[in-house]
Formats: structure tokens, sequence, C-alpha cells
């Protein structure tokens, strides 16, 4: 399997729907290069609180390798491979609301099946986009803490991450054990939240590849961003309205750069 690569930055008509509210860097949904704010040595703070991320279509590239773990345990258990196009609609979901149908002891069982056929070929099956890694390391030199909010189970979600050491760009990782309720409720992208001392949702921003993702942080109160190599159907992503569309990965960047700094409480002039 190979994984995604990325060509220049190719700003679309839906680009950067929110940056004309924010900043006047942006203009004709066209986007400028632009330098890094020089934070540390103001008494500015960055405006973005905090960054969430979906796992699986949005960092790693395991959507086939999902796909291909469904099929094997409906083949097995069912005796058929499924449809492929509904496989991908349930990606983001927790493994039981994709068996809800049958028997508890047999929900368990196709569990098993599909973590272990999972599991087995994680290492050779699964890929980083690329672009993805300088995208993290450019929000961590902005001080901006980052999370990760995916319905896996932690045990798979902390084994996908281990495969490209992803764990310490992150300070928080809700999974599905995480909340009662998961994706497309706000529950997860709350519980980031708190988890990263972020108050305020206007200033947070979810991405993710999914409509369950998108409507997450929509409930959430967040701002929302779609990746450009989502596996799933763009036009319904882009007909459900999330405020940034990224094409690639750093566009994430020059969006938070273009955010407000917030000044800190103490040189508010109050007290």
């Amino acid at each position: 399997m190979s994984c995604l690569r990325f060509s220049t930055i190719a700003c679309s008509s839906m680009y950067w729907r929110w940056m004309n509210d924010v900043s006047p860097e942006f203009s004709s949904g066209c986007c400028r290069t632009m330098k890094m704010k020089e934070l540390r040595m103001t008494n500015k703070l960055p405006a973005c609180q905090a960054v969430l991320f979906d796992l699986d279509g949005t960092l790693l590239d395991t959507v086939p390798l999902i796909v291909e773990s469904f099929q094997y345990v409906l083949q097995t258990f069912d005796g058929h491979p499924g449809d492929e196009d509904m496989i991908r609609s349930t990606i983001g979901t927790p493994l039981e609301s994709f068996f809800s149908g049958d028997p508890p002891q047999l929900i368990k069982e196709k569990i098993a099946a599909y973590m272990d056929f999972n599991h087995d070929r994680l290492t050779s099956h699964i890929g980083l986009f690329t672009g993805v890694i300088p995208m993290l390391e450019a929000l961590r030199q902005r001080n901006i803490p980052l999370g990760i909010v995916t319905s896996k189970l932690m045990i798979s979600a902390t084994r996908s991450m281990a495969v490209f050491d992803l764990a310490p760009w992150f300070k928080t990782v809700i999974a599905k054990e995480s909340t009662e309720r998961h994706k497309p409720e706000a529950d997860p992208v709350l519980a980031a939240m708190r988890d990263l001392g972020a108050d305020d949702p206007s200033r947070v921003i979810f991405v993710g590849d999914s409509l369950h993702d998108l409507y997450s942080g929509q409930n959430a109160g967040c701002l929302t961003a779609m990746v450009g190599w989502t596996a799933m159907p763009q036009d319904e992503l882009k007909a459900a309205g999330p405020d940034l569309w990224l094409e690639t990965p750093d566009q994430l960047i020059a969006f938070v750069d273009a955010m407000t700094p917030r000044t800190k409480p103490e040189d508010q002039g109050v007290g």
C-alpha cells in the first residue's frame, strides 16, 4: 500500500470559507503564505486553544485495512464480504455499532476476530499521510495543545499510533471507552477539550475526514476542518458545511496563524 502524496497548496472556492472573517491576508478564497507569529517575545497567547484530530483517515491511512478487516469478519461469520460503500459510511463509529443487529455473544466474537485480523496487519497495511509530522511540529512550536478523538478502542488507537510514534505529540487521547456517547455526539470532543483545558469551543479546531467527525465537532460548537485526502464522499462532506477544507496539512497552520491572538488577562487592564 502506498501513502497519499500531496501536491503543493491548491486553493479551492470552498477553502478558507471562514478566513475572510479572520484575516485580510486571505481574499478570493485563495491562500497566501504567512509567517509564524512571533508570540514567544510578546504578551500574546495563541488564539487557538487546542487542535483535535480524528485518527483513521485523517492522520493515518488506515481506511483500506479497516474495510478489509470488516470484509474478513463478514465473510467468515455471515458468508459474504458486505458492501464496501456501506462499510466506509460507518467508519468513525464504534465497532459495536456496526454489529449491533447481532446477539451480544456474536458481537463479542466478531469484534475479537476484527481486532486479531487488523492487529496482525497493522505494521504492513497502514501509512502516515504526507505532511502530518511537519504539521504537528508546527503546532507544537506554537504551543497549541493537541488531542486525538477517535471511536477506536483505546488499545487499537495506541497500537496504531505506536507504528509511527505519534503519542509524544498529543496530550490526550479520547477513545471509545472514554465517553458513554460517541461521535456524532459532542461528548468525545468536549472530553478532549476538558483534558486540554480548552474552555472556548470557538477557539478549538476539530480536524476529521467523515460526517461523524464533522457533526461531532459542530455539536460541540467547535470550528471544523475536513481533510481533502479523505476516502469519504467529498460532496457530502462539503454540503454539510465544515468551516475549513484542507487540501494539505500545512493549510491548517496558515489558518491557525491567521486567528487573532488573545491577550494575557494581566495585560487587559483589569485589577
